[in-house]
């Protein structure tokens, strides 16, 4: 059997070829879920992305360029997928819509993966710490609210916010090291 180069996978499914499309699928599928795994957490929403990044190949089969990277293509509409389903999705987490924003800035692939480690670690991190200082945190640290305006807001003392601050960022330091 003869081993098509992904240049010509993807002419053929520009012609609207099924076998080639098929093919292209099984090379991509694995990928973008482990990819999109990495920033939803959850394997219904990680399938749902790679169903829609292969619909929209398909729907738009007709505009594909075999000259340009196939790979860049199907992540870079992964990438706006799972931005679109963290938006969406009402329990998100703040934090991590937050790190998921920062992916729009990278263009390659490989440094999304190594950002998107990085978020996934600091995602679990921040979801161990007690739900007050997790929220006192996330509005430090990704809404930018000063310590008076925190401790306004939560209807706590400013010493009390002070003190879940300084014990987040502990936290926070002391799991990431690894990933200085």
């Amino acid at each position: 059997m003869k081993v098509l180069s992904e240049d010509r996978l993807v002419l053929m499914v520009k012609g609207g070829s099924h076998t080639a499309f098929e093919k292209l699928y099984e090379a991509y599928c694995h990928r973008l879920f482990k990819f999109a795994m990495k920033l939803l957490r959850e394997q219904a929403y990680a399938e749902e992305v790679v169903q829609f990044v292969f619909l929209k190949v398909w729907e738009n089969r007709e505009r594909l360029n075999p000259e340009l990277s196939f790979s860049a293509y199907v992540f870079q509409i992964a990438k706006n997928q799972i931005l679109k389903t963290i938006k969406l999705r009402k329990d998100s987490f703040h934090a991590i819509e937050h790190v998921s924003k920062d992916l729009l800035g990278y263009s390659h692939v490989d440094e999304e993966i190594n950002h998107n480690v990085v978020s996934d670690e600091l995602g679990k991190v921040l979801n161990a710490l007690p739900e007050q200082r997790r929220k006192v945190f996330v509005l430090s640290r990704f809404d930018g609210l000063a310590i008076k305006e925190i401790a306004k807001e939560m209807k706590l003392s400013v010493h009390t916010v002070k003190r879940h601050m300084n014990l987040a960022l502990k936290s926070v330091r002391s799991n990431m090291l690894a990933y200085r």
